[in-house]
């Protein structure tokens, strides 16, 4: 009996050119601090699309606003804070490593970190155009 190859949907780790791929999802939550006070905090959700030698990989990553991955992306995005902006199809680098969860060992997530703006020369792979289609 063949054992098919084993499929994983997890981006590898390296380091990649991001694009995203529609706004950012604000949320705005209650929790407790440290002292026992009722506070408000705001996270932050990506979706993005990440490109490099092992391919391109769809991406969700959730950031706290207090975390240095926020303002790491905020000036990679150069993002204009107190203004309306849209980001759709704006572009990035940043590494993927693999995680273990803190709570389950059995679980890894993939996190995007050392977020930098785009350089030019690492250039996104253009979609496939109508010319390409074989009918």
């Amino acid at each position: 009996m063949e054992w098919p190859k084993p499929e994983s949907n997890m981006i590898p780790e390296g380091h990649y050119l991001f694009r995203l791929r529609e706004e950012p999802e604000m949320e705005t939550f209650a929790f407790t601090d440290k002292k026992g006070k009722e506070r408000q905090g705001t996270k932050m959700t990506f979706f993005a699309v990440g490109t490099n030698d092992a391919g391109e990989f769809d991406v969700r990553e959730s950031l706290f606003v207090w975390d240095k991955r926020y303002a790491d992306l905020c000036v990679a995005l150069n993002v204009d804070h107190g203004k309306d902006i849209r980001v759709t199809g704006e572009m990035f680098q940043a590494d993927i490593i693999h995680e273990p969860d803190k709570k389950d060992l059995t679980k890894v997530w993939p996190r995007i970190i050392n977020i930098v703006p785009h350089i030019a020369g690492m250039e996104f792979p253009e979609a496939a155009g109508d010319d390409d289609i074989p009918f």
